[in-house]
């Protein structure tokens, strides 16, 4: 794709639909129900199937993701299965990366014992710090983590059929859907919008379109009342439930009650109860690094957290607006709505870069109609609910315009 075919920078329906339409070329092309899993176990799968999952990524996400593969797998391989795969995937290595490479060849480059936490989640971004330290060792980490974090991108989707399935209203895995975003993290200035987007998930909850369980109706209550004067209520129902299940499931052993724990969990951590929720992952087996919850959206009392997260890891403290894979990262989408601001073109400019970061319409597109309500943009609202009104997150143009005028 040239840049003459990209949409007019002000065509926001236009740069709206390129963006989807780089979505669902890229899921159609990669997202596959083995494609995690033979990564995962990349040693015993062939070169051929792995090399099959590797090329419709893009580019910027295809070269680290290729290097850790060949990093735990390469050594297994034929000669010639070796030496096809790196034509093709690394081609042109820096004299760091040659040597680990022909390390891993010849089977004398050990794996990391333990990898460590990054908040990071896409391998371009790991990837991007890792070439910076011209550290070998930080290398090798990053070709590891870029594996583990293109499993984890492929498991998020690897089950969805359509368009609704970016934007759930059930928990079926512990996760809230985004689109709740736009009540628990911008500012109290936001209330009109707020309460338009709460109108219309009542008025798909009324139609009958959502299955909700007790769980679900007071784990939606406290995340988007977080912060607010009567936040502490909603989530001491929500720990309350943590420690019911979590008795339940010590005496009962695996069922409904665990997956419940672990549900719950996940809230809590991003609700800030860390110790509970440290807790609820003990009695799943595990941590919660190892579940990934530390890749979640945190409420606005993070915010001071995550933004010197990311300035500690970029020179340009607005690095964050420009890079695809960072923007479209959870730890930004609280950045993304923390005041009443209106970053149109910065939105614009990424999704214009879809081709690159193909995630940039799932992560962000609840965002980008945030940011079109605010800048008063109803017509345009109205014309991408159209396009998809499963994706309208409340803030089609007939609510959001009640919103402003009321």
């Amino acid at each position: 794709m040239t840049y003459d075919d990209l949409p007019d920078p002000q065509d926001h329906p236009a740069i709206h639909r390129h963006a989807l339409a780089c979505w669902q070329a890229f899921h159609a092309a990669a997202v596959t129900p083995d494609a995690a899993d033979s990564l995962r176990r990349a040693r015993s799968i062939s070169p051929a199937v792995l090399a099959s999952i590797l090329r419709p990524l893009p580019a910027c996400e295809r070269r680290p993701v290729a290097f850790g593969v060949f990093l735990r797998a390469g050594g297994k391989w034929r000669t010639v299965d070796q030496a096809v795969f790196l034509a093709e995937f690394m081609d042109a290595p820096t004299l760091v990366e040659r040597r680990l490479l022909e390390a891993a060849a010849s089977g004398t480059l050990p794996l990391p014992r333990r990898l460590p936490l990054t908040l990071d989640e896409f391998p371009s971004r790991i990837w991007q710090r890792a070439v910076a330290s011209a550290r070998p060792s930080r290398l090798v980490t990053a070709a590891h983590l870029a594996v583990r974090a293109m499993i984890q991108l492929y498991r998020q989707h690897e089950d969805d059929t359509g368009l609704a399935d970016l934007m759930p209203l059930q928990l079926p895995s512990g996760d809230l859907p985004p689109f709740l975003d736009l009540l628990a993290l911008p500012p109290p200035s936001c209330r009109k919008l707020k309460a338009r987007v709460i109108e219309r998930i009542i008025h798909e909850i009324r139609a009958d379109r959502y299955g909700m369980c007790q769980f679900d109706t007071r784990s939606h209550s406290a995340w988007m009342q977080s912060g607010s004067d009567v936040s502490g209520d909603h989530i001491a129902a929500v720990v309350d439930d943590a420690i019911r299940c979590m008795k339940l499931s010590l005496t009962r052993g695996k069922g409904i009650e665990m997956f419940h724990t672990r549900r719950l969990g996940k809230l809590l951590f991003r609700l800030g109860c860390r110790r509970m929720a440290r807790q609820c992952a003990r009695v799943v087996g595990g941590r919660p690094s190892r579940f990934r919850w530390h890749h979640q959206p945190i409420p606005a009392a993070g915010h001071a957290r995550i933004r010197k997260a990311i300035t500690r890891s970029d020179s340009d403290p607005d690095g964050w607006l420009t890079d695809p894979a960072l923007a479209a990262s959870a730890m930004c989408v609280p950045l993304w709505l923390a005041d009443a601001t209106a970053r149109l073109d910065a939105l614009a400019a990424l999704f214009r870069r879809a081709a690159e970061c193909p995630w940039i319409f799932p992560r962000l597109q609840h965002v980008y109609q945030w940011h079109l309500a605010l800048a008063g943009q109803f017509d345009v609202l109205r014309e991408i609910e159209q396009l998809a009104p499963e994706l309208a997150a409340g803030l089609s143009g007939r609510f959001a315009e009640g919103a402003s005028n009321a």
